[in-house]
């Protein structure tokens, strides 16, 4: 059975404002789905910034820190390297142990930025003579 519904001037009115509405609130539905995508995505950008920038700093920090090390490492060696090669520079002769030695440290301080003054010790170590009477491990 089918029921036919005449086409009165009422009922294609009340058809064509329930299609109209029906249109207007899949818009508004799709602008609301839009905004809440928008702060949504806002929020996520902001959250990733604040951790970013936590992280900046963290790692900022702790490079200055490690940058306070290395530094203090290099015054320790140069202090080593000044201490024992014045005493081998007195002392005016030096052991392959003790050369050995001070070379080592030397390697490190050199690698680590040390300046010239490690450098004009060390030297002048190496251009002493070696005494090759004391038996020693190397």
């Amino acid at each position: 059975m089918h029921v036919c519904v005449q086409k009165s001037p009422l009922n294609l009115l009340l058809i064509e404002r329930l299609e109209r509405n029906s249109k207007i609130n899949r818009e508004r539905s799709i602008i609301r789905v839009e905004l809440i995508l928008s702060i949504v995505s806002q929020i996520i950008i902001t959250a990733t910034i604040a951790v970013l920038s936590y992280y900046y700093k963290r790692m900022s920090k702790k490079l200055c820190e490690q940058e306070k090390v290395k530094d203090g490492v290099v015054a320790i060696l140069q202090d080593r390297i000044f201490l024992a090669g014045s005493a081998l520079i007195s002392k005016g002769e030096v052991s392959l142990k003790e050369l050995k030695n001070l070379e080592n440290l030397y390697s490190v301080y050199h690698s680590l930025g040390g300046n010239s003054t490690g450098t004009e010790i060390f030297n002048r170590v190496k251009n002493l003579k070696i005494n090759m009477n004391k038996k020693e491990e190397i």
